[in-house]
């Protein structure tokens, strides 16, 4: 009897139950509704869409999953609140991944707000959010999440932080892009990038700054009442304001102190402002040189084959990624690269995926690879299947073409493709490309990239 009431007990320990897979909208039509049903450990999957909702936690260790990913995972904050909240003291099991928060509004955190809490924030989007205090893209108060392999860009912000605003926290934010944030407040306006304030030392890693503008002190990075940041293996372009263009560390009253190196401050020493007592300790592998981004103009950071910032960090930088933004390989030769994007054999594309229009096919690569082979077919599969070659997908399927140019000195191709008018809106298609002549054991295979048409 003994033996079995042991065995009923073990069954019904808490720590034993299932979690469960809570599908949106096929078991509930909101965000919200599946959040409010979820347990611990349950993970609950999105489908493709732009969700009008202002979630919150609500305290609860699960898992959000965007199912196509920040592309075409929206949640739309509606200007009436921040687009998701962690208010109730949410630790590293409370994961949001892959989905885009926009169009979010609120005194803190319009995309994201953090009180007191250390949620998991991973290959998100945040963009185009704004705060009437601090943090348009992000708020950390008494919070330090983990925010790895995001992008944040185009928020707005009153006084501190156009993108993330750190008060007492110490976020580790890992591999991703800040960019186009904005400060307003011409008094107050600091930090159009990374704000940090009350003693936070936030751990930055791998991250690319580029056009955030504060509009008094700080455009990339500002610090200010005991902050103390390390910054490592990041780069710093073109960011404005009056006082530090790209950093400012200031308050003498209550001294700040920033800790950088092996990253790149376009400008060098005159795009840094640091008040009487604060201090700046610049690590080895510092440079000042342009990044050489492909095209900043129409948001391409992509390096350059010849960037100095390519093969020029730190391997051994706090809270490295295993993989860059686009999952390549974090060290793709032996030593890694500055910025949010790793120099390595990649397809991708600019601009939506609309029939009819023209959009950009681009590969990165070695320059002077010969002869690129583009391959569309729904049926490929990533690994590919080796074949006697090595482990390339050499079974041409019936849409490729071959020879459509060379890696060029700059380490870009750009092949220019009509969208087909036949593809149809939601639908997926699938492309890989070959460096490299065919049939060759030399040849390489890029990264498997999915088209999905609006």
């Amino acid at each position: 009897m003994r033996f079995l009431f042991i065995i009923a007990a073990i069954l019904l320990s808490p720590a034993l139950c299932f979690s469960a897979t809570i599908y949106v909208p096929g078991d509930h039509s909101t965000i919200q509704d599946a959040i409010n049903a979820a347990q611990t450990g349950d993970e609950i999957i999105v489908d493709a869409g732009t969700y009008i909702e202002n979630i919150d936690y609500m305290g609860k260790a699960i898992t959000l999953t965007g199912e196509h990913g920040a592309h075409f995972t929206i949640i739309d904050g509606n200007l009436s609140g921040s687009a998701a909240s962690f208010l109730n003291g949410e630790g590293r099991d409370s994961v949001l991944d892959g989905f885009c928060l926009t169009n979010g509004s609120a005194p803190f955190g319009g995309g994201i707000n953090c009180v007191g809490s250390s949620p998991t924030i991973i290959n998100c989007l945040v963009r185009f959010n704004e705060s009437d205090v601090s943090g348009g893209g992000i708020s950390c108060v008494d919070s330090d999440p983990e925010i790895t392999y995001c992008s944040i860009m185009g928020n707005t912000t009153s006084k501190y932080g156009g993108a993330i605003y750190c008060d007492n926290s110490s976020p580790w934010i890992l591999c991703g892009g800040i960019k186009n944030n904005e400060t307003l407040d011409p008094k107050e306006g600091c930090g159009g990038g990374i704000a940090c304030i009350e003693g936070s030392a936030p751990v930055i890693t791998n991250l690319t700054f580029y056009d955030n503008r504060a509009s008094r002190s700080g455009g990339a990075l500002f610090c200010m009442s005991g902050a103390s940041p390390t910054v490592t293996n990041s780069i710093l372009a073109e960011d404005l304001a009056p006082k530090g263009s790209e950093i400012c560390v200031g308050n003498t009253a209550n001294p700040s102190s920033l800790t950088i190196s092996f990253s790149c401050i376009k400008g060098g020493r005159p795009m840094v402002v640091r008040s009487p007592g604060c201090t700046i300790t610049q690590g080895k592998g510092m440079i000042d040189d342009d990044p050489l981004f492909v095209e900043p103009e129409h948001h391409d950071l992509h390096l350059q084959a010849d960037s100095p910032c390519r093969n020029a960090g730190d391997n051994n930088a706090p809270g490295i990624t295993e993989e860059d933004i686009e999952e390549d390989p974090r060290i793709a030769n032996d030593r890694v690269d500055m910025g949010g994007d790793e120099f390595h054999l990649h397809l991708y594309h600019l601009r939506k995926i609309i029939p009819g229009d023209l959009i950009h096919i681009r590969i990165v690569g070695e320059p002077l690879t010969p002869r690129v082979t583009l391959l569309m077919d729904r049926d490929m599969i990533d690994p590919p299947k080796p074949t006697v070659f090595g482990d390339l997908y050499l079974v041409l399927p019936a849409d490729w073409r071959s020879g459509i140019g060379s890696i060029p000195a700059n380490g870009v191709l750009i092949y220019p493709m009509n969208v087909p008018t036949y593809w149809v809106s939601g639908e997926e298609y699938y492309f890989q490309a070959l460096a490299g002549k065919l049939f060759s054991s030399r040849t390489k295979l890029t990264n498997l990239h999915i088209l999905r048409v609006e």
